[in-house]
């Protein structure tokens, strides 16, 4: 399965007596529709079988709360036997183009892929929509990139993570085999509540527009990973809101805020030139974290990005106790392209210096205390 912004992903799924291999996709900012390819067969793969390859499309003309498709849909097996392509509602749900969002709330879809071959789609039956009910018409919210996790090892989704314009991560539940009792995993229906809601040190809402990443947590529960910031429309270029990254903790109840987690520090940067080619290296404070044992009591962590109007949107990768991601600076330079990047790594469970060291740093070829930067820390970006 592939989760890489603005190409669609392709997995197999078993529907109609047979399995099949579907490509889904969105249209970005190019319309408000996901569709859904049958690319079992590469040899067939062309215009003039286009008609046997075309599964469906689910636009806005079928339910208005669809916006701008930048979420990219994920194939997966629900509980109730049925495989289906879920997606966030995308942006600017309320645009004047015929099929306005009523409410302007971010919306998570689960559209099972078989009832929608016959081009009509039903709610409650051929789709599932679950909506967070936060957003307005005149600021309509969205859900983007989601994540979802099978924590028993079937195979089947449990749960459904996906973060929000407003600076929600939400948990969605979908445990039961009817459709109809899933829902939103905190709060009730009348007012569904996140995990957590991103928000700077002046209580501003941090955008999240990258798909999260979920791990295990050393005691109980998850560790849910995600940046903060966005690089969607022309005005965010020069936006320079303080932006960060989290890792939150998931042990069956929400998270309160930024009081109830452990903060860490860029400390500063270093310069390392080997063979006459210079890198820059990022320093992390190491402050120590107590899961809610004795003393103060913490529900994760978080990281400030020090550079004015960095961001992070990509997405982030957890492997051997370290999580990783790219953060982006745009530039404001008219026939400058791109801005600046860090390529960051922290150790997952603190969110400060990696334990052991993960870049190579005198560029040997190898991982090992050779690699530590002057005054003995471990390089982090």
């Amino acid at each position: 399965r592939y989760y890489v912004d603005g190409t669609p992903n392709v997995a197999d799924a078993y529907y109609g007596g047979a399995w099949h291999t579907v490509l889904a996709g969105g249209l970005n900012a190019g319309g408000q529709g996901i569709y859904a390819l049958d690319v079992t067969n590469p040899t067939t793969l062309n215009q003039s079988n286009a008609s046997s390859m075309v599964l469906w499309e689910f636009t806005d003309a079928d339910d208005a709360d669809l916006g701008y498709t930048f979420s990219k849909p994920e194939i997966v097996k629900m509980k109730n036997g049925k495989w289906a392509a879920v997606f966030g509602n995308g942006y600017n749900n309320t645009t004047a183009d015929g099929s306005v969002s009523a409410t302007g709330h971010a919306v998570l879809y689960i559209a099972f892929i078989n009832e929608g071959l016959d081009g009509v789609w039903t709610p409650g039956s051929d789709y599932i929509k679950i909506t967070t009910k936060k957003g307005t018409t005149a600021t309509p919210n969205g859900l983007h990139n989601l994540a979802p996790v099978d924590i028993d090892n079937d195979f089947v989704v449990d749960y459904i993570y996906a973060g929000d314009l407003l600076g929600n991560m939400w948990k969605f539940d979908v445990t039961d085999t009817n459709p109809s009792q899933w829902e939103v995993a905190y709060g009730n229906a009348a007012t569904p509540a996140p995990l957590f809601t991103a928000k700077d040190a002046s209580n501003n809402p941090q955008p999240i527009t990258s798909r999260p990443e979920i791990g295990k947590h050393p005691t109980s529960g998850y560790m849910v990973y995600f940046g903060t910031g966005k690089y969607l429309e022309t005005g965010d270029v020069g936006n320079t809101d303080q932006q960060s990254f989290y890792g939150i903790w998931d042990d069956g109840a929400p998270v309160g805020g930024r009081s109830d987690l452990l903060q860490q520090s860029v400390l500063g940067t270093e310069l390392v030139t080997i063979s006459g080619v210079s890198n820059e290296y990022r320093k992390l404070s190491k402050n120590a974290i107590n899961w809610c044992g004795t003393g103060s009591c913490h529900k994760g962590w978080f990281i400030d990005l020090p550079e004015s109007g960095e961001r992070q949107f990509s997405g982030s990768a957890l492997q051997n106790g370290v999580i990783g991601f790219v953060t982006n600076t745009p530039s404001t330079a008219t026939c400058k392209a791109g801005g600046t990047s860090w390529f960051m790594k922290l150790d997952a469970i603190t969110g400060g210096e990696p334990l052991k060291p993960v870049f190579d740093v005198n560029n040997d070829g190898l991982f090992t205390v050779a690699d530590k930067l002057a005054a003995g820390e471990n390089a982090a970006g």
